[in-house]
C-alpha cells in the first residue's frame, strides 16, 4: 500500500493565527475567530486537510492548527494575505 502512496505530493503546515490586541479574551469570541478563518478558507477542501485547535486560559488564548496540504506550497487563500 504504501508503495503507492506519493510522499512528495502532500506536505504539512503549521499554523498559528495572530491574536490582535484585545482578542484571545474569552473562548467563544476566540472560537468564532478560528471558525470564521475556516469558513473562509473552504474552498481549499479539495486539497488539504486541516485540524485547528483554541489553547491556553482567558485572556491569553492561541489558535494553532496543523494543515496536511496536496503539494508543497500553501494554497492561495491561506496565507496571511488572503486571510
Amino acid at each position: 500500500m504504501y508503495k503507492m502512496l506519493d510522499w512528495e505530493g502532500w506536505s504539512f503546515w503549521r499554523f498559528e493565527y495572530d491574536i490582535y490586541e484585545g482578542e484571545g479574551a474569552k473562548v467563544h469570541i476566540t472560537n468564532n475567530l478560528m471558525n470564521g478563518f475556516i469558513s473562509r478558507a473552504e474552498h481549499t477542501n479539495k486539497y488539504t486537510f486541516g485540524r485547528h485547535c483554541v489553547l491556553g486560559e482567558e485572556p491569553n488564548l492561541q489558535i494553532i492548527g496543523v494543515w496536511l496540504v496536496r503539494g508543497n506550497e500553501i494554497p492561495d487563500g491561506l496565507t496571511k494575505e488572503h486571510a
